[in-house]
């Protein structure tokens, strides 16, 4: 879906995107720690109301790899049928997911201001989601 065609307004028509934005943080240091999954998990059930499936998990374990188009690309092609507050809920789970190992590395910093840039989060914004 595109930002031209009908609007993503609710949790279920962007679990995919949400789960594509926090699995990109899980796998961002190439490792993906059950910590990390139990994060995602309850991000996942606060967002759309539900846990996690098994093969949802699965498919975050591969989905680095089969990914044809990268995550800001995709942010970029769909953010203007984002509402802002999903963005801000992306972007905080997406936080809780990298700080899940205990601590944020280089690449997961630049990965969650890609995340931000890509979804159109204004500057001031994104340095206050990401400061938190």
């Amino acid at each position: 879906m595109t930002s031209a065609d009908k609007p993503l307004e609710t949790p279920e028509q962007l679990k995919d995107v949400f789960l594509k934005v926090t699995s990109a943080m899980a796998m961002a240091d190439d490792k993906l720690l059950i910590n990390e999954i139990d994060v995602l998990d309850a991000a996942f059930q606060r967002f759309v109301g539900r846990p996690l499936k098994a093969w949802e998990v699965d498919e975050i374990a591969l989905l680095d790899h089969v990914e044809k188009v990268p995550l800001s690309q995709y942010l970029s092609e769909i953010e203007g049928g984002i509402p802002d507050g999903m963005k801000d809920e992306m972007i905080n789970a997406a936080k809780l997911v990298a700080a899940a190992d205990g601590e944020l590395t280089p690449k997961e910093i630049e990965l969650l201001g890609e995340i931000a840039e890509a979804l159109r989060v204004p500057d001031e914004r994104a340095q206050s989601l990401l400061s938190k």
